[in-house]
């Protein structure tokens, strides 16, 4: 296919299949400067559906760096208000949001200076709350996708004189994308949503994950639900988050998790990749944490709060995810995720949670959900792993051996 036969299919697939974008839907799409072609792929196709208006919002990564380098300290911990007013309106209307990954540059960050870059960021997670929060109760629909920049396929392709479009072809592959139509699709979704349904009915209690380096027990609420796939908002309209996915996913009792964790993969901590990660849970808090590389940024991220050593999710991905058989780290959490297996330092998602969308702060940490401005996914899934779930009435069983699932 010719690049601009990609990006049509991606934003084909993002409108159709992610938001299921319709008459008098209001839609946002957030991405930057490089993505302007797969922006306004993807409003066309809104304006095909119908849609009401289309918002386009164009950042630029560059322009983030200096901005957080070279403002006054007393102006970093705050956001102007018409930043929040904005977000705020998005949440109220109902905004659809479509946002799209990909740096211009992958390293853009690294030169920051760490502490300003840590108050910058939780100064704009403020702004972007009520927007934040609606997302993350699935109350509207969203999607993200990933966007193949020429820095980004030199890192993952590891040539130098790689471009964009030498990436192209993985990242379809990756998203399921097979020129075939939404079809195959739409049932992949739906067949991740009917194994979690069946995962709900099971009313498992504990997880308990081996592997070389991992003997990791992560306790479930009785009020986590698992969710996956094609998701439902309140209202009834269907979407699916992020394209690729291949996981089921809840949020556990961030105190029941104890034992140790080595990731399968690298990981992105801070923008920054990290290997070798592994970490050391006792009463339900990173206890211990290290990295043959980039440890210092992982300690760093365990520190910035206390939700950010403390679990907000635990995904179970299938290692027949075509992301898992690439081979490939893509230095793109959107990806990299849905490889394997992987747990969540950081906040938990309220619909994966009953009851906590009505829940104030302490009524959330009393309850064992994890509340943070902060979500860094690790994967520690592998074709070595496996996984056993104890139900609520004691009962044991395997669930996945050697990284593929035994039941559901």
């Amino acid at each position: 296919m010719l690049q601009s036969e990609m990006v049509d299919a991606v934003a084909r697939v993002a409108v159709e299949v992610g938001i299921r974008a319709r008459k008098d839907d209001l839609v946002v799409i957030d991405g930057t400067v490089v993505h302007r072609d797969l922006m306004l792929a993807m409003a066309r196709e809104c304006w095909a559906r119908g849609a009401r208006y289309v918002h386009l919002r164009y950042g630029d990564d560059l322009a983030f760096r200096d901005r957080v380098s070279h403002m006054p300290l007393e102006w970093i911990d705050g956001t102007p208000d018409a930043i929040g007013s904005l977000w705020s309106s998005f949440a109220k209307e109902g905004w659809l949001r479509l946002g799209i990954y990909g740096d211009e540059d992958p390293a853009f960050l690294e030169n920051v200076e760490p502490e300003r870059l840590k108050r910058a960021s939780a100064a704009a997670h403020r702004a972007s709350r009520p927007a934040m929060e609606a997302l993350l109760s699935f109350s509207i629909p969203w999607n993200m996708v990933s966007y193949p920049t020429d820095a980004w396929a030199r890192l993952v392709l590891e040539k130098p004189d790689a471009k964009g479009v030498d990436l192209w072809p993985l990242l379809l592959d990756a998203m399921r994308i097979d020129g075939q139509g939404t079809g195959g699709l739409l049932a992949h979704y739906d067949s991740l949503a009917e194994r979690a349904r069946k995962l709900n009915g099971s009313r498992l209690d504990t997880l308990r994950f081996t592997a070389p380096g991992t003997d990791l027990v992560v306790g479930l609420s009785m009020r986590s639900r698992w969710m996956g796939g094609t998701l439902v908002t309140p209202d009834g309209r269907r979407f699916v988050p992020n394209i690729p996915t291949e996981e089921v996913f809840t949020t556990p009792d961030f105190r029941r998790t104890e034992g140790r964790v080595s990731c399968s993969r690298p990981v992105m901590i801070l923008d920054v990749p990290v290997e070798g990660a592994w970490l050391e849970f006792r009463k339900g808090e990173v206890v211990a944490s290290g990295a043959s590389k980039g440890a210092e940024v992982l300690g760093r991220f365990i520190a910035m709060e206390k939700g950010s050593r403390r679990l907000g999710e635990v995904a179970l991905v299938d290692c027949s995810s075509p992301i898992w058989r690439s081979g490939r780290f893509f230095r793109n959490i959107l990806l990299d995720e849905n490889a394997a297996c992987h747990i969540a330092l950081g906040s938990g998602f309220p619909k994966s949670f009953e009851g906590a969308d009505a829940m104030g702060t302490e009524e959330r940490e009393a309850s064992g959900f994890n509340d943070s401005f902060e979500h860094d996914d690790l994967t520690f899934g592998s074709d070595e792993l496996d996984a056993d779930a104890m139900d609520a009435s004691g009962r044991a069983y395997p669930l996945m051996r050697k990284g593929h699932f035994e039941r559901f």
